[in-house]
């Protein structure tokens, strides 16, 4: 009995090992997973086009896992604002497994709140369902964890993979079970996963156990039992013993073996492109070059290679946007400063000088001096929104006072959005289109509104008059030129430039009833303006 005792602690030792590598084997691959660049770009993407782009290479990668390893079931893939990129055996869009995991994440429950606790590491989970690649019900276990940004390790998305419990089964392939002899495994909530072997009244007859052993495996928290009954002694022979255990011993040995091939097949590869992005000259890009027998690497070295590429490109078109956004900037204060203006306004201060009419003389020329100061800046490009709506108050005093009150100028802006960051001369040719193509034609006197707010993620900013309107919106953005709309396009480019977007405006008009137009800066945006900054300054 001490032999049998001791056989069989030597058997669930061996399989608790078996199956340990197997959960570390799935642990292994599903970081492979989230390293990938393709997965990483596509989570972090933020237009439509790139996320279609790094999606599609996402595809191949996860299509080539799947061929090459079936004990997968399915591999999903969320991101932080909900969108699925999944690949499962039912090659459908209606995935039953799709929509249990897209549930849990909506409803927040239990295992994904067990996911967000992790941190990045894995959690194993049982599941007994209907696969639409099997008949019937079929056992499968997943491996979910949070996949981090490489950079910044914030959360940007997790990722489920789905495993077939042959996995498990082949880990425990050998184990001898009979009447007498039986085992099962046990997930971390007590749930039984897999179990053969032993009848009824074997497992009931505690008492006459001669062996009851246990294991636990670390790294899903799971349970491994073995029982032996008496029986067996009776029933079991030195042969028998001694070749099971042979048998389970060289699975273990082949395992041991077979991870550590793999593992140096991962490892080697992943530190030469590690040193080789730790050592990267954005100078001198060059491409990495990988020899390895690994399809998903080579997948992945092309992958970084094509992310230089696109970098450098990337770095070039920077360089031409600043000419193009210096260009933008030089045609809108070209358009603002224009000698008419400042002509107009000096006649209008000898008209008053004449009149002897030295109060306007003194709102005339300090808003015109307040408005040229504010338009300088001291040099810089970006000013604070209180400092634009200060500019156009000025702008607007002197036009009061040159049209006689011919209109009236309303103002509602929060003061959350005052110290918000701005384009300097970015409402005043609006204002302007909005005075002498709105207000200056229509019979009677108008009035000129103009708001500033906060919603959701974004700061708008309406100018509205009551003006003579527009038959076609479109033109104002269009065909500025044509309208001779006072550097309308060029103060658009620049809003497009800092806004790090191409949707930064909405026109409304109609005839006889008035025109609005809606600026919209995005509250997180690429600050490229920034950026171009500092190179000028260096």
């Amino acid at each position: 009995m001490e032999e049998i005792s001791n056989s069989s602690e030597e058997t669930i030792n061996a399989v608790s090992q078996n199956i340990e590598k197997s959960l570390d084997w799935v642990n292994v691959y599903s970081k492979v997973i989230l390293c990938n660049q393709d997965v990483q770009n596509m989570l972090k993407a933020t237009s439509e086009s790139d996320k279609l782009v790094h999606s599609r290479k996402y595809y191949r990668f996860i299509n080539d896992i799947t061929v090459n390893f079936p004990e997968i079931a399915g591999i999903y893939v969320v991101d932080n604002y909900g969108e699925f990129y999944f690949k499962d055996r039912t090659d459908g869009y209606l995935s039953p497994r799709k929509q249990e995991i897209e549930e849990s994440i909506s409803f927040k429950d239990e295992w994904f709140m067990d996911v967000e606790q992790a941190k990045g590491k894995s959690i194993f989970e049982v599941k007994r369902a209907k696969l639409s690649f099997g008949n019937g019900e079929e056992l499968f276990f997943s491996c979910a964890r949070i996949i981090n940004d490489i950079n910044s390790q914030k959360p940007i998305g997790i990722i489920v993979i789905d495993f077939k419990s042959s996995m498990i089964e082949h880990a425990v392939e050998g184990l001898d079970v009979n009447a007498s002899r039986a085992y099962a495994l046990y997930d971390e909530n007590d749930n039984l996963i897999i179990s053969a072997g032993g009848s009824e009244d074997v497992k009931m007859d505690t008492d006459n156990h001669i062996y009851h052993g246990l294991s636990n495996i670390g790294l899903g928290n799971w349970r491994f039992e073995y029982i032996v009954h008496n029986s067996a002694f009776y029933k079991e022979t030195k042969k028998i013993s001694i070749f099971v255990l042979s048998v389970i011993i060289l699975n273990g040995i082949l395992l041991s073996f077979g991870a550590a091939v793999i593992s140096s097949r991962i490892t080697s590869p992943i530190s030469k492109l590690t040193e080789a992005m730790k050592n990267i000259d954005f100078d001198n890009m060059e491409k990495v070059s990988l020899k390895t027998s690994i399809p998903e690497f080579n997948v992945l070295k092309d992958g970084y290679n094509k992310m230089l590429k696109k970098t450098d490109q990337l770095l070039k078109s920077i360089i031409v946007e600043q000419r193009q956004k210096r260009k933008a900037e030089l045609e809108a204060l070209q358009a603002q400063i224009k000698p008419h203006f400042l002509y107009n306004t000096i006649d209008s201060i000898n008209a008053l000088a004449l009149m002897k009419d030295y109060v306007k003389i003194h709102r005339l020329s300090t808003a015109l001096g307040q408005f040229y100061r504010t338009s300088l800046s001291g040099g810089s490009e970006v000013i604070r929104i209180g400092d634009e709506i200060e500019l156009v108050e000025n702008y607007l005093s002197i036009q009061q006072i040159r049209y006689r009150s011919k209109f009236s100028v309303e103002y509602d802006i929060e003061e959350s959005v005052l110290d918000e960051p701005i384009l300097k001369l970015i409402l005043q040719p609006f204002v302007e289109n909005a005075l002498y193509h709105g207000i200056k034609p229509k019979k009677g006197d108008g009035t000129i509104s103009i708001l500033g707010y906060k919603h959701i993620d974004s700061i708008y900013l309406e100018i509205k008059d009551d003006g003579v309107g527009m038959d076609n919106p479109l033109d104002l953005v269009t065909n500025s030129e044509k309208r001779k709309s006072f550097g309308i396009r060029a103060t658009i480019e620049r809003l497009q430039i800092f806004a790090g977007v191409q949707d930064v405006i909405k026109v409304e008009s109609e005839v006889g009833k008035g025109t609005k137009i809606t600026l919209k800066i995005p509250c997180e945006r690429s600050n490229l303006y920034g950026k171009f900054e500092e190179a000028n300054d260096s």
